[in-house]
């Protein structure tokens, strides 16, 4: 949207002009005016997760399954189901949802999508779901902007996934400045067709100490993403599953972390997603996995034991850990020889 420049004509010590019948209109109004319009309420694609309207960042280091993400978020809004299995992410109703890749191979696409569906039980693809793989997007060429915002009305589209976005975009992971013309396009999308529009990127890679103080919903190649997000998640690895870190969402309260694994359901396969505490670590829950296939594998053993098993982890860490799997009802123990606990999978 272009802004009228105000300019200015000094007329006398402390005076402008007035403006002219034919200058820019008033730029300021009364606090009174500005809220006498009364503007339609926050909706959402996915439950408290991804909301329409608006610019949605996932992100993560590779191989956080942000693709799996991605595809579970598309076929969520397609079918009217929950993402990741929870009651909370449920979708009020179906809806026109499109996934875009430019870096996976059809094939690729295809066998996920297959699988995803069939997890569901869903034997034929939905109409309202729609794929675009390898056509050549490019969201800094006038012609591709023009092109996308008129199929996304076309189709009706109420959530779309681009995947991943730098390679619909060369400068997305430059700059502020070469990032923000990408962000204003997909932000123009996004509020004047009400779609939710859901960025798949990667982090920027830490120090070479692999340190990182920063806010995970700072990590995010690029200048500008951070910024122009409304709703940024952060994905990161634990063990089998991957932890999202939904945070600083510019419209309401950040939603609690959740994780999610792949599982085989029939012959397809299903995103299970479960809660987490606030605050909980990924490294915390992949200590925690460590442990729960160990005592699998060696039940009843000692805490000695346990704190042996897993290599380069403080034994105040592996305690910790045993005290919140304990807690959660996942580990029970029994006082063995010399007052040590003895330790197995499933409470009694």
């Amino acid at each position: 949207m272009s802004v009228a420049r105000v300019q200015s004509v000094e007329v006398g010590p402390g005076r402008l002009a007035e403006p002219s019948a034919r200058g820019p209109r008033p730029w300021i109004q009364t606090a009174r005016e500005f809220l006498a319009v009364r503007d339609e309420p926050l909706t959402y694609a996915i439950g408290e997760l991804v909301p329409a309207g608006c610019l949605s960042l996932w992100h993560g280091e590779p191989r956080v399954r942000k693709t799996w993400a991605g595809l579970e978020l598309t076929i969520a809004k397609a079918t009217g189901t929950p993402a990741f299995g929870l009651p909370r992410f449920a979708v009020d109703a179906a809806g026109p949802a499109a996934y875009f890749s430019q870096e996976d191979a059809a094939p690729r696409v295809r066998d996920r999508l297959r699988r995803l569906l069939a997890g569901r039980r869903i034997e034929d693809a939905p109409e309202l779901l729609h794929v675009s793989v390898h056509a050549g997007i490019d969201l800094e060429r006038e012609d591709w902007q023009e092109t996308l915002a008129r199929d996304v009305r076309r189709l009706g589209l109420r959530l779309l996934v681009l995947d991943p976005i730098r390679r619909f975009a060369a400068s997305a992971d430059k700059g502020p400045s070469e990032v923000s013309a990408v962000t204003a396009v997909l932000r123009r999308l996004a509020s004047q067709a009400g779609v939710a529009v859901v960025i798949l990127h990667h982090d920027v890679k830490p120090t070479r100490d692999g340190r990182d103080d920063r806010r995970r919903s700072h990590r995010a190649s690029g200048g500008d993403w951070f910024a122009a997000a409304d709703a940024p998640i952060a994905l990161e690895a634990a063990g089998a599953a991957t932890v999202a870190y939904p945070e600083d969402f510019k419209h309401g309260l950040d939603p609690r972390p959740f994780r999610f694994r792949i599982v085989e359901a029939g012959d397809g396969l299903l995103l299970a997603g479960d809660d987490i505490q606030a605050g909980t670590e990924s490294k915390d829950i992949d200590l925690q996995e460590r442990i729960l296939n160990l005592l699998a594998e060696r039940p009843r053993i000692s805490t000695r034991k346990v704190e042996a098993g897993m290599k380069g982890v403080s034994n105040g860490a592996v305690r910790d850990a045993l005290d919140a799997l304990m807690g959660e009802g996942k580990v029970d123990r029994t006082e063995g020889p010399k007052r040590s606990w003895l330790w197995w999978v499933g409470a009694s």
